[in-house]
């Protein structure tokens, strides 16, 4: 990278997947991504998701500015690693205790699905279904596996209750028909969300950008943004039921940005008692 004199380098702990760094030099600031070798995402998955940012850019959707490589590309593949560099942006986190930040949080998501209609990269489009409840099934099969419960009352009692759900569900889901589907973020929530006031300035982190049904996001968007906030999460649980209220207000700012049709209003309220009913079980989450 043409980045001119390196100043300093402070890695930054928030994340869980990839290691980020904020670097410094005589050009200006920067944010530095390693993404985690053990995702093993292609070069082309990563140029796809590339792609979707300089798209919605183009749209004026507040997307990070990628800097290129001394050579154009927008990543830089080294020792069979994968980095990449945006301009850093300066911003304020979400507050769960502001209307505002809840409704520009609904209305930039329902912006997102609006403007990637038409964006269908072969990279993205290609990728498997992520949310369909079956998924959960072979999930567990190699938790059981890799875990080796000696299979107590207590644990084959919460597997029988998983198994029971996901066959539930599955024929749930398929009485809604084939969801429309698109580009999603595919990680959308407060920690991905720049704010300067009440204005979100950038939405960041699209490495998990894939084809999907755009109503799943909706649904873990909802249980995110509508949930009894505890100190802080732990494996995404939740310590109650959707809020009504503000579940109301994020449907209804999304809505000004983008529409569900009927199938997907049905597959929604699967999706989060899905949601809901499979934490409960995994984690003695009493809702």
């Amino acid at each position: 990278y043409d980045l001119g004199q390196l100043r300093s380098a402070r890695r930054i702990e928030q994340g869980f997947v990839d290691e980020n760094w904020i670097v410094n030099t005589d050009l200006g600031r920067f944010f530095l991504k390693r993404r985690n070798p053990r995702r093993r995402q292609s070069p082309d998955l990563v140029s796809a998701q590339h792609d979707l940012i300089r798209w919605l850019q183009r749209a004026g959707f507040p997307a990070p500015v990628l800097v290129p490589t001394a050579e154009g590309e927008t990543f830089l593949a080294l020792n069979e690693e994968l980095y990449e560099l945006e301009e850093f942006v300066q911003g304020q986190l979400y507050d769960h205790s502001r209307p505002a930040h809840l409704k520009a949080a609904a209305r930039t998501l329902g912006l997102f699905h609006t403007l990637v209609r038409g964006f269908e990269p072969r990279a993205l489009s290609s990728q498997q279904d992520l949310y369909h409840p079956t998924k959960t099934d072979s999930i567990l099969d190699r938790l059981l596996e890799a875990w080796q419960f000696d299979h107590s009352a207590r644990e084959a009692h919460v597997v029988r209750r998983i198994r029971k759900l996901v066959a539930s569900l599955t024929v749930r889901f398929a009485s809604h028909g084939k969801l429309p589907r698109q580009v999603i973020h595919g990680d959308y929530h407060a920690g991905n969300l720049l704010f300067d006031d009440d204005r979100i300035v950038a939405v960041v982190d699209y490495d998990k950008a894939n084809w999907q049904p755009p109503v799943a996001e909706v649904a873990e968007a909802l249980i995110y943004f509508s949930s009894p906030r505890a100190d802080r999460l732990r494996y995404l649980v939740y310590t109650g039921f959707l809020q009504e209220e503000p579940c109301a207000r994020f449907l209804k700012h999304y809505a000004s940005a983008a529409t569900l049709d009927e199938a997907e209003v049905g597959a929604l309220i699967d999706k989060i008692k899905y949601s809901y009913k499979l934490r409960s079980f995994c984690f003695n989450v009493e809702i």
